[in-house]
């Protein structure tokens, strides 16, 4: 090899460092193997143990229903518990003192998946809420729970979620936006704007309570591992928005309703979503009275309402 040759393969092998780095550089910051949502949004992998978050629990100076003004001091009381058993919390509205919560979660590092109510004061939640993730408080913006359940349009629930998207773009800000959906809904066709309109698909997924919980957790992993390789997902992250088991109430499969199953419920599912490296939301941090003993409601809980962590959980 003459001086020419050895010039030019020497530069080669520079110009191949180079290119390794960039591709790397990319990839770290998630611009390939299936990072981009299809709209141009780079959605950072999410990942860790979740639970979602209400402070609805009628005692230590927490109010019982929702829609009533919650402080700080509650807040922190109730932050306080989770803290050290959790990476994550999901909360369900931005107004009413909740738009506080992504603040005070930050001081004890904790992640969030902040949400906004858009039953009603629409504009105003999904305001607020940007506010947070624009300022770096936020982690995941949910804009809705359930929502067309609850009498939203499927046009209006869209045209939210890309509200809450023009707000952070506007804002630099790297922060995925999505709505929670309810199980089969994923699968709907008419839904297929919804979720082409999300960075990430967030789904609820609770087991069937009349199965013993040990095939009710088969069942759940199973659908969990087929909704994310479907079409419907489409490649996006799947993130299981709520999941749990009540510990008490009234209904059908009442009978199934006790401690015994929640425990067994939770000290599977939790490990096994984190081990698998699904961001999974356990619902809920705490029993809220307020919901009823319908179906289970409010009893749904880690902690009971009076923060007492229930009988054989492992958090």
């Amino acid at each position: 090899m003459d001086t020419k040759e050895r010039r030019f393969f020497a530069g080669g092998i520079v110009a191949l460092f180079a290119l390794v780095a960039l591709l790397g550089t990319l990839a770290a910051l998630g611009c390939g193997g299936g990072g981009d949502n299809g709209g141009g949004f780079v959605t950072p992998p999410l990942s860790g143990k979740g639970l979602a978050f209400s402070p609805y629990v009628d005692s230590n100076g927490c109010p019982r229903n929702f829609g009533s003004t919650v402080d700080d001091t509650c807040l922190k009381t109730l932050l306080n518990v989770v803290n050290s058993h959790t990476e994550w919390v999901r909360t369900y509205g931005s107004t009413s003192g909740l738009q506080n919560i992504p603040r005070l979660a930050k001081f004890l590092n904790l992640k969030v998946a902040a949400g906004a109510y858009v039953v009603a004061n629409a504009d105003t939640e999904i305001q607020n809420l940007m506010n947070n993730v624009n300022i770096g408080l936020v982690d995941l913006a949910i804009v809705g729970n359930e929502a067309m359940q609850a009498g939203v349009p499927r046009a209006t629930l869209i045209q939210y979620i890309n509200n809450a998207k023009n707000l952070r773009d506007a804002a630099h800000a790297n922060v995925p936006v999505t709505t929670c959906l309810k199980g089969d809904d994923v699968y709907i066709p008419d839904n297929a704007p919804v979720l082409a309109a999300c960075d990430v698909i967030c789904d609820n997924m609770y087991p069937n309570f009349g199965d013993p919980v040990t095939t009710a957790l088969t069942n759940l992993k199973n659908y969990y591992t087929g909704m994310a390789a479907s079409n419907q997902v489409g490649g996006k992250q799947l993130i299981i928005g709520e999941t749990g088991w009540p510990s008490g109430g009234t209904g059908t499969n009442s009978q199934n309703f006790t401690n015994d199953n929640e425990r067994d419920f939770h000290n599977d599912i939790v490990p096994w979503a984190t081990s698998k490296g699904i961001l999974a939301f356990y619902f809920e941090s705490f029993d809220e009275p307020a919901k009823g003993e319908a179906g289970g409601e409010a009893y749904f809980g880690v902690w009971n309402n009076n923060l007492v962590l229930k009988q054989g959980l492992t958090p």
